[in-house]
């Protein structure tokens, strides 16, 4: 059995769950569509898995790395970490596009199906384009396209964030206790039963854009390796052995007396050497400089013999 067929099954699935979904609606049996949300969550999940493994195995065919290898490179890519690294300011886990969602709830799972459905949700470029995905995934909806499009402008966030919170907490405010506290996202709420309860549906949105607003990721500073490794090594003056060089000129004065001059160069360099146990400086500069010491060793007049 291929993936082709498998996701071809699971799709009319989902459309089978979404019209039982649509008579529970009309019937009002609230325990029926949190029954088949759960189902509809898995349905989903494992379609997302087979689309995965599906662009894993048509990557490696038209590419020389294996299936393990394409994985390990989208990794790697993911992450910046051809050869640089990825320092964040507080803790990683549970970030998704730039929010750290790890506090929004206690479910363990609860950011790996965010995952899910933010891998299903489609660009948003408009209201129109979010109000067409509310009434696919809830009927009768409260929660506007354009109350999502507005707030996340307001607050700058990331719209398909707000729309997977707002869709696994409530299904956009049709289910749970988000109906009557008009809190799409749960906001305020915690598992000893307190609620918080807003006094329209547009507060409700806002809430959720401006938590996300508070709890984006402070900082994501990138830093290459070589940059770090230079300013990990302090560095120290220190001079080498001295070198000597001797030259000897012999001239002739007017008068016919050799005069034999030998001098004497020590030629001294400063070198630089790295110190593992001081403390770092980064602002050290490097200098390379020479000092020429000079000395007349001896000067002889030999008088020129007459004949």
């Amino acid at each position: 059995m291929n993936v082709e067929y498998l996701l071809q099954l699971l799709g009319n699935r989902l459309t089978s769950l979404s019209t039982a979904k649509e008579q529970a609606f009309l019937t009002g049996d609230l325990e029926r569509i949190n029954t088949l949300d759960i189902e509809t969550n898995g349905v989903l999940d494992t379609i997302n898995k087979l689309k995965l493994l599906e662009g894993i195995s048509q990557t490696a065919l038209v590419t020389p790395f294996t299936e393990a290898e394409v994985v390990q490179n989208g990794i790697e890519a993911s992450f910046g970490l051809d050869g640089q690294k990825v320092i964040f300011d507080g803790d990683a886990v549970g970030v998704l596009l730039g929010y750290d969602i790890s506090s929004y709830a206690t479910d363990p799972l609860h950011e790996e199906k965010i995952a899910d459905i933010l891998n299903y949700i489609g660009n948003m470029n408009n209201p129109a384009d979010i109000d067409a995905y509310i009434d696919n995934e809830a009927i009768a909806s409260p929660v506007t396209g354009a109350m999502l499009y507005n707030f996340a402008q307001k607050y700058n966030v990331d719209i398909r964030l707000m729309m997977a919170l707002m869709e696994l907490d409530s299904r956009f405010g049709t289910a749970g206790v988000a109906v009557n506290t008009l809190n799409p996202g749960n906001v305020g709420n915690n598992d000893s039963g307190e609620t918080h309860t807003y006094s329209s549906w547009d507060e409700g949105v806002e809430a959720v854009a401006k938590w996300l607003d508070d709890h984006r990721v402070k900082k994501v500073e990138i830093i290459n390796e070589e940059e770090i490794l230079d300013s990990e090594v302090p560095t120290e003056k220190k001079e080498n052995n001295p070198e000597e060089i001797v030259e000897t000129k012999v001239e002739t004065d007017k008068n016919g007396d050799t005069i034999t001059t030998t001098t004497t160069t020590t030629t001294t360099e400063e070198v630089v050497t790295p110190v593992s146990e001081s403390p770092v400086d980064t602002s050290i500069e490097i200098p390379a400089t020479d000092i020429i010491q000079t000395e007349t060793v001896s000067v002889v007049k030999q008088k020129r013999k007459r004949a």
